[in-house]
């Protein structure tokens, strides 16, 4: 538990990391070290920085605990998770899966998220869903059943699991070969041998990969799934890929020193973004890191962690926890102490391995979890440090530190909320709330400016001489996110607008190489400023094409043409410099707020030479 939440806490700055820092974290010095980091959220919409503290867990063991608890329920472990567990979950996750989290909406709602209540798309979605969220947390159930003689009760709570979020053979077969690898290495007595683990899955290929026939729950959950898709077709075809996979891990470790990490990842498809995701690629990369680095623990985890461009927190994660099962956790020292919730990951070991003996059940979410979830939720921003409040899930909790800060847009607010549980572990829950100034407030900001002078978002437009090899340059090398593109018009995402080369001199601008355009909450305030001031009006107060908002165009002191949009729709009266009847509209669409790009900052670390230093395709 512990090697899978410091793998977890190890890889998950990583994960957004681009090559150009990615040189810099490996040169910065010693990696076994957590480090504090900016973590972007919020979306297109609410975009805001979190500051997130070095040791932090992500999603991975946040449900990794989820389901440890459920467990303590005895037969009634699959309800508490499916409609007290994840719902509850949704308000305090941290880097959830997309699959993951519209299903723990669904069991909120209170379905199934294969009912036949839902939409044929929302459920052949699911069906679809063959990511690793299933895979990174299955590790309670093994411990769990940890005296269990076969595999197959291990397997079978694996799928019933499995279903709650995730669909598609490669989720499932991507778990129940990972709790193999689990399983068969904590029933190892002695020491494991090189390539061990490997061996063990494709010699007992039918131990893991069969459909338990006995379960009348997965019976009838895979006769629902027929109706849909060709499961047994789907299935044979996803244990084939995962041997598949296995024999080439089983290839690359007899090669010994001469295949290198980074080749046999780059061999298991890891570093692709559409596939590497799966869970049967991310099963096999924990498995081949754990086998290769059994007698180097700490080796295998930072391999993981800082494999850029894969999916360094759930692989550092899922190979952590195969590391501890096999090494146990005296390599873990660097590390082990300052994980968050350390002293409660043991417990929950404990508790785990023992089946709660000798200690206080749990008390069970009570029944009216969804509107228990949606009065706590309301409550976020009321919080105070120091209250004492009941949680959804049945828990007790204390408020240890709220915070509240301003979005980028200026906007919204966010409320941070850090939550101490009486069982010691540690929860943050955020809450978004739009800012509605009134009276005096409405009057003047913190600067004592009226709000309709304040600038929401600037931004360049930049005119090149061939767009399409400036979008190769832009998208390809330095990976700006392409947004929309036209025949005269390509917009990132980032921010940055490129357009024909001819786009300035339009407007009395030739010779100007950039233009910049500004987003303002009050347009006429601007204007009535701008025309007040003397700069000239290059095109007056008009309405854009295609989108009901408010636009004008202005020179600076030195002639730099500058785009100036209302961030609101239909926000002034088209008068003042505009004729009546007139309209003009020419140009590409304006963007919206600018995003930044969250950046990790780490301490000062002596550099490992084995690390390594692929550059994702």
């Amino acid at each position: 538990m512990l090697g899978a939440a410091c793998g977890d806490a190890l890889g998950w700055p990583n994960e957004f990391i681009s090559q150009v820092h990615a040189d810099k974290v490996l040169s910065s010095g010693s990696l076994l070290h957590f480090r504090s980091w900016n973590r972007q959220a919020g979306g297109r919409f609410h975009p805001h920085h979190e500051k997130i503290k070095a040791g932090s867990y992500s999603d991975d063991t946040q449900l990794i605990l989820c389901l440890a608890r459920s467990l303590q329920f005895g037969k009634q472990w699959q309800k508490q998770f499916c409609e007290v567990e994840l719902p509850f979950w949704l308000l305090y996750e941290r880097g959830g899966g997309r699959a993951t989290k519209q299903s723990a909406r669904t069991w909120a709602s209170g379905i199934p998220p294969w009912s036949d209540k839902r939409s044929r798309d929302d459920i052949r979605k699911y069906l679809e869903a063959g990511g690793n969220g299933v895979a990174m947390r299955i590790m309670p159930h093994v411990l769990f059943q940890c005296e269990a003689e076969v595999f197959s009760s291990v397997a079978q709570n694996i799928l019933l699991d499995g279903i709650a979020t995730h669909g598609h053979p490669r989720a499932l077969v991507g778990a129940l070969t990972y709790g193999y690898a689990l399983w068969t290495s904590l029933h190892k007595t002695g020491r494991l041998r090189f390539g061990e683990v490997v061996d063990a899955l494709l010699d007992h290929v039918a131990d893991w990969s069969s459909w338990p026939a006995s379960n009348a729950d997965l019976t009838k959950w895979r006769r629902a799934a027929c109706k849909h898709l060709d499961y047994a077709l789907s299935w044979d075809q996803t244990v084939n890929e995962m041997t598949d996979l296995l024999q080439i891990c089983r290839e690359r470790i007899a090669q010994g020193v001469i295949a290198t990490d980074e080749e046999v990842l780059q061999a298991l498809n890891c570093y692709d973004r559409n596939v590497g995701g799966a869970g049967t690629i991310t099963a096999a990369a924990a498995v081949y890191l754990a086998s290769r680095h059994a007698s180097d623990p700490i080796k295998g985890i930072i391999q993981a962690a800082y494999a850029f461009g894969t999916d360094t927190d759930t692989i550092a994660s899922m190979t952590g926890g195969l590391l501890g099962i096999i090494s146990g956790w005296g390599w873990l020292s660097p590390l082990r102490n300052e994980v968050q919730d350390a002293a409660y990951l043991e417990r929950m070991a404990t508790t785990l391995v023992t089946r709660g003996h000798g200690t206080t059940a749990p008390k069970a979410g009570l029944p009216e979890t969804k509107s228990r979830i949606g009065s706590f939720r309301k409550k976020l921003v009321q919080i105070k440090p120091g209250t004492t409040l009941d949680l959804p899930d049945g828990r007790m909790g204390r408020a240890m530190e709220v915070e509240e800060n301003v979005g980028k847009t200026g906007k919204f607010k966010v409320f941070f909320v850090d939550i101490a549980c009486e069982d010691r572990q540690t929860l943050r829950f955020s809450k978004i709330v739009k800012i509605s100034l009134s009276g005096a407030e409405a009057r003047h900001d913190a600067n004592g400016q009226t709000p309709g002078a304040r600038t929401v978002s600037v931004g360049i437009k930049l005119p090149v001489e061939d767009l399409k090899a400036s979008v190769g340059f832009y998208r390809d090398i330095l990976n700006l996110k392409l947004k929309k593109q036209s025949d005269v018009t390509v917009v990132f995402a980032e921010g940055l607008v490129l357009v024909a080369k001819d786009y300035q001199a339009r407007y009395g601008g030739a010779g100007i190489h950039s233009l910049i355009y500004v987003d303002v909450d009050d347009i006429a305030h601007c204007l009535s400023k701008a025309m007040k001031g003397g700069f000239e009006i290059v095109t007056p107060l008009s309405e854009w094409k295609g989108s009901d908002k408010a636009y004008f165009r202005c020179k600076d002191p030195s002639g730099n043409i500058v785009e100036v949009f209302s961030t609101k729709v239909n926000q002034a009266p088209f008068n003042g410099s505009q004729q009546p009847g007139q309209t003009v509209s020419t140009g590409p669409e304006p963007l919206p707020a600018v995003q930044d790009t969250a950046s990790a900052t780490g301490a000062t670390q002596e550099p490992l030479s084995f690390l390594p230093r692929h550059k994702p395709q």
